[in-house]
């Protein structure tokens, strides 16, 4: 049976809970030293859920709050797609309709790479349980986080550049190239389900930037991220090519007999929930997270969230510091 990880926010979290915090990261980004200018913070903001953000000035702090302001980008692009096809002389959208989902691209990038520090690294104990690992089982590795925690744990090693794990990318996206490449008993797959400050699209084609150029990327041309509510997630993803690609792969891998341990995954992506309690018997969960204040009551609370998976006692693994995982 093949072993599939999804790694969530609680990754970073339990490594350095303050730095790896969106609220922060969405902080800075709103900040005068951010992206955006004041106009365009005046626009986003009018976007946003009045329930949820308690003053005009405000950034916003989660991905809640971000519902309407992916709903505005993809009709705005939707838009744009049909005035390219249409014979008129007249624009349908004004210059700022234009620029607006640049902006918020601009802001969402910003915002994902203040997860990226090249002088972030996973403890040491933990960064080489992860790669033994991969060597003895090459499992699927997924993340939906925007760090490069595990990527830099496994870059400079044999299992980069063996492609013990496989990301889709030789510089350029080919993900078909890689699946003709893939050898399923030698390798996983290493698919970044919710995007990475790291995937650009210039000149229509789809890169992966060195953790090194993301410092000189203003991310003003196509990127691939989802950050926004649970409900709009989905078509973020229906967005890029990347994503989708990811999401089609782990949906081909869950039809497979396949052990999918949740680490650090919170249970909030409706979309993924769904995917999971899709599956047949031959797919088993476990979760692996933070000591709850009620064992009980989290148990109860995963087996509603993916429905059909009836998930034994025996397959939570509760940790007051996730960093001490080893039952890999």
């Amino acid at each position: 049976m093949k072993k599939l990880y999804i790694f969530g926010n609680g990754l970073g979290r339990a490594f350095d809970n303050e730095f790896y915090s969106l609220t922060r990261a969405l902080q800075v980004s709103w900040g005068e030293n951010g992206p955006l200018s004041e106009e365009q913070r005046q626009l986003i903001n009018g976007c946003l859920d009045d329930e949820l953000v308690e003053t005009e000035a405000d950034a916003p702090t989660s991905e809640e709050q971000l519902r309407d302001l992916q709903r505005v980008v993809d009709a705005c692009d939707l838009i744009t797609s049909f005035q390219g096809r249409a014979d008129c002389q007249e624009g349908w959208l004004t210059q700022q309709g234009l620029e607006f989902p640049q902006a918020v691209r601009r802001y969402f990038h910003h915002a994902a790479s203040q997860f990226h520090d090249l002088n972030k690294c996973l403890p040491t104990n933990f960064a080489k349980s992860f790669r033994n690992f991969v060597r003895e089982h090459r499992p699927h590795i997924a993340t939906l986080n925007y760090d490069d925690l595990l990527y830099e744990a496994y870059v400079g090693h044999d299992i980069a550049e063996g492609h013990l794990l496989r990301d889709g990318f030789f510089g350029e996206f080919d993900f078909d190239r890689h699946k003709r490449l893939f050898k399923p008993k030698k390798e996983g797959w290493f698919l970044h389900l919710h995007g990475s400050p790291l995937f650009v699209t210039r000149e229509g084609v789809d890169r992966k930037l060195t953790r090194a150029q993301l410092r000189e990327y203003n991310g003003a041309e196509k990127t691939h991220l989802v950050l926004t509510h649970a409900k709009s997630k989905p078509s973020a993803i229906r967005s890029s090519t990347i994503l989708n690609a990811y999401w089609q792969e782990l949906d081909r891998i869950l039809s497979k007999p396949t052990e999918v341990t949740l680490f650090g995954y919170g249970g909030m992506d409706l979309h993924l929930n769904r995917l999971l309690s899709e599956t047949d018997d031959h797919v088993k969960v476990r979760i692996a997270s933070r000591t709850p204040t009620k064992k009980r009551d989290a148990r109860k609370g995963w087996n509603k969230r993916i429905r059909g998976k009836d998930i034994p006692k025996e397959n939570f693994i509760f940790l007051d510091n996730l960093m001490r995982f080893d039952q890999w």
